[in-house]
């Protein structure tokens, strides 16, 4: 005993169909804009490598800063525990007068 194929059995079907062509067509058309905008970048362009070499000498800079200001630190607290008492006081009053360069 065959069903006849009826309208209310073949039209679920269409729908099915249709919406599964409309996911794959969604699908494929934004992968495909995806994929566009990032064609145009470069990942090796001697604008990025200047750009990279300068921020590798601004952090050398940096790092020679705070390694002269750790130094000069620690030689102060090396002369401070050297000292007397009044030579104590009289570096105090140096130091503080002048003009702080950090």
């Amino acid at each position: 005993m065959e069903m006849p194929l009826t309208k209310e059995h073949i039209m679920p079907a269409v729908l099915i169909g249709v919406g599964i062509l409309l996911g794959m067509l969604i699908m494929t058309v934004t992968h495909d804009y995806d994929n566009r905008g990032l064609e145009h970048l470069k990942p090796d362009t001697s604008y990025n490598k200047i750009k990279l070499d300068s921020i590798k000498v601004q952090i050398g800079k940096h790092d020679t800063t705070i390694y002269k200001l750790n130094i000069k630190l620690k030689d102060d607290i090396e002369k401070s525990y050297n000292l007397n008492d009044s030579s104590t006081v009289d570096l105090f009053k140096k130091l503080s007068s002048e003009k702080s360069n950090y």
